[in-house]
């Protein structure tokens, strides 16, 4: 039997031992014996000498199984992965190797089936993976690296499982409950800004520019306004009042003015502003045009107390001696008819004069022309003076036939809060002497008749008057009818028409604060 190979220093040459030169030198020498040409281990298949190897078959270069071979071909020199197609017909078996030395991987083939083969890549050696192998694997638990080369695990619950099998973010966000814009805010400069700053009491946030922000102090009357549900109730929290918000939802000056009732701009109206703060009654001398005036009396002539009405209505009087100047051509005749020489005339000089002047007429009788002397009331009434009472017989009248008796139930038009038990009949003034009115201004006068008519023939204007009073007024259309303008009225209720037969009764009143006019349609 050949010389085998035997371990020679099997205890020095471990884990842990220190090596000596010796001890290599030894195992070297035990192997090149085993290996010698005539010597060494002769593998003829004989005990001892391991198993023969065919040199007639194993020129081939494919070591069979009988020999420790796997019968097959090696892929040494490879560029590529192998294939489905690298298979038992180019000569691969089970445990053929395959080495892609472009990419430095180690392939091992599993089946060489016709056109199915299976390589499976080795692992290059690796201590992570190392680290991985050497754990002990459990339900629930996940590897995970502790270090450089070293791993342990952890619990993987169910709740991380769902998450981990999910195929994107947007899927682990559902899962999460992370929604973007549903349950999360999305990321945004704005709010990014406003996170950045630091809370603090009675402070506000404003942007100061895009995707930045600061506080400002937010005080307690800020709050009171920021808090009001409604502009209304801010501007009550400010102070305003209810009409100042009135104002304040004007669009422009025109509406302001309505609200507050204002005054249009007016030509006339301004005109008046421009005068002064003295007293004096306001005169209009020309369009838009106004000045002051003041009444003035003359000395021993007329007497005018608070000219300028700023003390009250002016009063104008005349004094008890009115001196009155004559001029050149009255002093004349004067002194021609009276005989004296008089500038300036008094009352007590007049009645001379008159006396001096009138001439002597004798007294009146009832058959002769002549001076009547007046009567007292009590003498008028009574007849008590023969000589100048004007008695029924000397007036050939007779009381209650040509003239009135008197009466103390007889109404006076000047007296007041007189009692009428009577009436009267009124028979309705025709105007326009009783012709249909067909163009012009009618002007009906209460002082004429309570009652007055006319009839409307034509387009014309119906004007109040000057007159205080009331008066009742009917219209009746004919067929010429024509619309009838009120013109001067302060106020007029009610229309007229132009329809034929038509007929319209008009209350019309005049007094101190204007004048009113009541149309009403009768037929």
């Amino acid at each position: 039997m050949g010389t085998g190979y035997t371990r020679q220093s099997a205890a020095e040459i471990d884990d842990g031992e220190i090596i000596e030169a010796i001890d290599i030198e030894n195992e070297l020498d035990a192997i090149q014996a085993a290996f010698h040409g005539t010597s060494g281990h002769s593998h003829d298949g004989t005990t001892g000498e391991g198993p023969l190897i065919s040199l007639t078959t194993s020129i081939t270069g494919i070591l069979p199984v009988a020999n420790g071979g796997i019968a097959g071909i090696h892929k040494l020199n490879a560029t590529t992965a192998p294939t489905v197609n690298d298979d038992t017909n180019d000569g691969y078996k089970v445990g053929s190797l395959w080495i892609d030395t472009t990419n430095d991987v180690v392939y091992v083939c599993v089946d060489a089936s016709a056109g199915t083969a299976v390589w499976v890549r080795f692992q290059i050696y690796d201590a992570e993976l190392l680290a991985l192998a050497g754990l002990v694997s459990a339900a629930d638990k996940l590897p995970y690296f502790t270090g450089s080369g070293t791993a342990a695990l952890t619990d993987l619950t169910s709740a991380a499982r769902s998450l981990l099998d999910d195929a994107s973010v947007s899927a682990m966000r559902t899962t999460l409950g992370l929604v973007i814009g549903t349950d999360v805010q999305q990321q945004d400069a704005e709010l990014a800004a406003i996170a950045g700053l630091t809370s603090a009491a009675d402070q506000g946030i404003q942007f100061t520019g895009s995707g930045t922000a600061a506080t400002y102090d937010l005080t307690s009357a800020g709050k009171a306004l920021l808090d009001d549900a409604t502009a209304d109730a801010q501007l009550t929290t400010l102070g305003f009042s209810a009409f100042a918000k009135t104002l304040i939802d004007d669009n422009d000056a025109a509406a302001v003015r309505s609200t507050i009732s204002a005054q249009e701009l007016d030509a006339t109206l301004t005109a008046l502003a421009g005068l002064n703060s003295t007293g004096g009654m306001v005169v209009q001398t020309a369009a838009d045009t106004f000045t002051k005036r003041t009444i003035t009396g003359t000395t021993n002539q007329i007497t005018v107390t608070n000219g300028d009405g700023v003390s009250g209505n002016p009063t104008i009087s005349l004094p008890s001696a009115i001196t009155t100047p004559l001029t050149a051509q009255a002093q004349a005749t004067w002194e021609a008819g009276v005989g004296t020489t008089e500038s300036v005339i008094t009352p007590a000089k007049l009645a001379a004069a008159v006396t001096a002047l009138a001439p002597a007429v004798a007294a009146a009788s009832t058959t002769v022309a002549g001076k009547v002397e007046l009567l007292t009331d009590a003498e008028a009434i009574t007849g008590t003076d023969t000589t100048r009472a004007m008695t029924a017989s000397n007036l050939t009248a007779t009381i209650g036939q040509t003239v009135q008796g008197y009466d103390a139930d007889t109404a006076k038009l000047d007296v007041a809060d007189q009692v009428v038990t009577g009436g009267a009949r009124v028979t309705s003034l025709a105007l326009n002497g009783g012709s249909a009115v067909t163009s012009g201004t009618v002007t009906p006068d209460p002082g004429d008749r309570p009652m007055q008519h006319y009839t409307n023939g034509g387009a014309h204007t119906l004007a109040p008057g000057s007159n205080a009073g009331f008066y009742v007024l009917d219209i009746t259309n004919n067929g010429s009818a024509g619309t009838i303008t009120t013109s001067g009225w302060t106020k007029v209720e009610g229309a007229f028409t132009t329809t034929n037969a038509h007929t319209f009764r008009c209350s019309c009143s005049i007094g101190n604060v204007g004048s009113f006019l009541s149309i009403v349609r009768i037929a």
